[in-house]
């Protein structure tokens, strides 16, 4: 019962800040966590959190009810390089950061 959205041009960083705010949750609840977050990466973690849901509903017949966000990290993905001048002529570098997002559900207990 695991999703994962691979090089999501994010900063892992700013990723982070929303995948935190639902470790450990329901997944009914981080559902609606994310809708309103005022956050911008909170629609692509809501996107790889109802694939997720999706994924067990499907795959494994679980009830959505019963489920909770067990493990949710980002790692670091690529870095596309840019560089742009500086004094002197000197060339200084630009890093557009990527990103992995996995979120695993696991179902409550008792």
């Amino acid at each position: 019962m695991k999703a994962t959205a691979r090089y999501v041009r994010a900063s892992p960083r700013k990723m982070r800040l929303v995948v935190n705010t639902i470790r450990g949750k329901s997944a009914i609840e981080a559902r609606e966590i994310l809708r309103f977050l005022p956050k911008g990466y909170a629609e692509t973690v809501g996107k790889v959190l109802a694939s997720a849901i999706a994924n067990a509903e499907n795959n494994t017949d679980k009830n959505i009810n019963d489920l909770v966000v067990a493990q949710c990290y980002v790692g670091d993905g690529p870095s596309m390089r840019r560089y742009y001048p500086r004094a002197r002529g000197r060339p200084d570098m630009l890093r557009h950061r990527s990103c992995h997002v996995t979120i695993v559900l696991g179902e409550k207990n008792g």
